[in-house]
């Protein structure tokens, strides 16, 4: 269970501190499996989110009530995008989910 909330900013500050903003298809496939585990294990809203990997470097998301999201983004100058739309609540198993890859990696 989630207890801790994090934030955007300091999810971004830990992939840029370890080099990570520019993520290869490999690193990028391992933290969809990252993305997949922590949306499996929210519960923030009633219905689970689903994520889809795309070209490029880009994992999306899905529910219920929406399709084709942005889940993580990592856009050419270095910015992280997480989750746009979602609120602080919504956003967290993404957030968890790069910071617990970001972990992995050191």
């Amino acid at each position: 269970m989630m207890t801790d909330k994090l934030y955007r900013e300091t999810v971004r500050a830990a992939i840029g501190e370890a080099q990570m903003n520019s993520p290869s298809d490999d690193q990028i496939s391992l933290l969809f499996a990252h993305v997949i585990k922590r949306l499996i294990e929210f519960q923030g809203i009633r219905d689970s989110y689903r994520a889809k990997k795309i070209a490029g470097r880009s994992i999306r998301v899905e529910s219920y009530y929406f399709k084709d999201r942005e889940g993580i983004t990592f856009h050419d100058d270095g910015f992280v995008g997480f989750a746009g739309w979602a609120d602080d609540t919504n956003v967290q198993p993404l957030l968890r989910a790069a910071l617990d890859w970001v972990e992995d990696a050191a």
